[in-house]
């Protein structure tokens, strides 16, 4: 039997994360290679380590030197003999691949391409893994020379590309990288190694460019600590003669960096209109908001107007992602309400400083909006004419990290009936809920559970599946009563329970709360997560554990102690810090049997 060939495009596709489901596939005849071989190069180094791995890329170091020998196959004798000439170890003629892979290439990301040139060129070398740009460590002039070096191979490099021969051009061979004295010790990268990964790097980004007729994602992330590399590379990539044809179809673009990137966004404004997603961070970090003025000379500023002018001229933004965004954000969130109006799905903002604006106003002309995210933001005015401002926001379901129990609950207020999942986050950090008393001199803790208003808006979200908070005071009556009530709840995240209490009464206390929630919890729930800071008597979890073991398939104390409810288990794990094992086992749990 034979499938059709679009209901088999369809039928892998559900596996494009998938590489060993795919390589297999790959073997079943020529027509299931011919459809899976895109899907296994589309992004080829997120396969070769998988998605959910940390910096994975010395443990596969072998595959990223066969993928760089793979696309430097697609360089022509010329390019190659000029990479010869300078240090590079290439056979000047290479049988083509079966395959055109760099055209199914769908995923550019700076961070990527710079780690497997940097591996390709350390596969020559002893040199490990890095901790520090070993250039930081030159002289001011030797640097100069390193760089001139540098720059003067990649621009002679881009002369070939481009075909225009430059009439006055430095050779790299006047500056010895053997001159340059690399630092001593076996955690830095050899000077030689580091400046011939930069230029496989460029190398790398102008033949993706060059082959490359479908970019869909567009990354521009440094990944070497201490690289400096990332400003001059997005700027030169959005230089390239055949951008317009590799980016008119990019999706999602990502720009994490510090430096200014005005020009950047102008090009990709001209050049791309079918972003689906936009995530960058502001060249001006909040922590230095106090040493930088608000003027229109700014170039903060400029980058706010200039980020402002490629959301307006998207046609479908779905997602937006905001970093460390001081000044010009109420551009940014007026451009995106003004243009993008009922698009919009998912809005995130990260450690930026709203400067008082009355921005629940703004986000009530977002109708469609699903995905509501406030993490480490400053200054997030709750002020609003009318509860019934949001009464637009009727598809919200997700809430993360919010800023204070008053706003929130006019976004409970609105959402009720579609919120899903809310993640209430900590007084510390998302929420604006310590207050200083300069009488006393110490902080007040306030405790979102002991808001009244706000937990009964919660217990009207009689959809709500997931909810994340914290609980910081000694009576937790409140929490039972809401908990309670929530009847569709599958997944509960206290994050973090602390008394300001000695070590005793905090493990009696808490007791006391274990014994009420387990009779207050919701039939539906799965998943429990409770956080603490102290331990916790092993009875009262074996009592707990009896108490909800019909309930959960997994059931985490973080801080004290685990147990996993497939394996009937209980371990110490996660144990804070300040806190020392033997003493938990000793002081608070003391019939303790180590061979338990």
């Amino acid at each position: 039997m034979t499938f059709p060939t679009f209901l088999l495009h369809e039928f892998l596709l559900d596996f494009h994360n998938d590489r060993k489901t795919l390589y297999t596939c790959a073997l079943v005849n020529r027509e299931w290679c011919r459809i899976t071989i895109p899907l296994l190069w589309k992004n080829p180094i997120e396969l070769l380590h998988g998605p959910d791995d940390y910096y994975p890329y010395h443990r596969y170091r072998n595959n990223h030197v066969k993928l760089v020998d793979t696309y430097l196959s697609y360089l022509n004798n010329e390019e190659r003999v000029k990479l010869i000439k300078n240090g590079f170890k290439l056979p000047l003629r290479i049988k083509p691949p079966i395959f055109d892979y760099i055209s199914f290439l769908r995923y550019i990301s700076n961070g990527d391409i710079q780690m497997i040139s940097l591996f390709w060129c350390l596969y020559f070398d002893a040199s490990k893994i890095p901790v520090v740009n070993p250039l930081n460590s030159l002289s001011t002039k030797r640097k100069i020379k390193v760089t001139s070096s540098l720059w003067n191979l990649i621009r002679d490099i881009f002369d070939i590309f481009n075909k225009r021969p430059r009439t006055i051009a430095t050779e790299i061979a006047q500056v010895a990288h053997a001159s340059v004295v690399p630092p001593m010790g076996d955690d830095f990268y050899t000077t030689d190694v580091l400046l011939k990964s930069e230029i496989i790097h460029h190398t790398l980004t102008k033949l993706i460019i060059e082959q490359c007729p479908n970019i869909n994602h567009l990354q521009s992330t440094s990944t070497l600590i201490g690289s400096s590399s990332i400003n001059n590379y997005t700027e030169i990539v959005l230089k390239y003669p055949r951008l317009h044809e590799c980016f008119s179809h990019l999706k999602s673009f990502e720009s994490r960096s510090n430096f200014y990137r005005g020009t950047s966004f102008d090009i990709l404004s001209e050049i791309c209109h079918q972003l689906r997603k936009i995530e960058v961070s502001s060249c001006n970090p909040t922590h230095l908001s106090s040493t930088i003025n608000d003027n229109k000379e700014n170039p903060a500023i400029i980058e706010s107007q200039k980020l402002s002018n490629l959301i307006r001229v998207q046609r479908y933004l779905r997602e937006f992602i905001l970093w460390n965004c001081k000044l010009g954000i109420l551009d940014i969130i007026t451009s995106l309400v003004s243009t993008q109006q009922y698009s919009m799905r998912e809005l995130s903002f990260h450690h930026c400083d709203f400067q008082n604006i009355i921005w629940l106003h703004l986000l009530s002309d977002l109708p469609n909006l699903e995905a509501l995210t406030f993490n480490q933001c400053i200054n997030v005015s709750e002020q609003t004419s009318s509860k019934l401002v949001l009464s637009n926001l009727k598809h919200l379901k997700y809430i993360y990290g919010y800023t204070s129990p008053n706003a929130l609950i006019t976004l409970l207020e609105s959402t009720k009936d579609s919120l899903v999942e809310l993640d209430t986050g900590k007084p510390h950090f998302k929420l604006n809920l310590i207050t200083f008393d300069p009488r006393k001199f110490h902080f007040l803790e306030s405790d979102l559970f002991n808001h009244l208003e706000l937990l009964h808006n919660i217990k009207l979200c009689k959809n709500l599946t997931s909810l994340s908070t914290y609980v910081y005071s000694n009576t937790q009556e409140n929490l039972f009563t809401t908990l309670i009530n929530l009847d569709q709840l599958k997944k509960l995240v206290i994050t973090e329970i602390s008394y300001s209490l000695d070590s005793k009464q905090k493990c009696s206390i808490f007791s006391e709360f274990l014994t009420k929630l387990a009779n207050h919890l919701p039939s539906t729930l799965q998943w429990l997560h409770i956080g603490t800071k102290f331990g916790i008597r092993k009875n009262i979890l074996e009592e707990f554990k009896l108490i909800t073991l019909c309930k959960f398939k997994k059931l985490v104390v973080f801080g004290g102690l685990d147990w996993d409810m497939e394996n009937q288990k209980v371990e110490f794990e996660g144990i804070y810090e300040e806190l020392n094992i033997d003493d938990i086992k000793n002081s608070l749990i003391p019939n303790y049997d180590s061979n338990t």
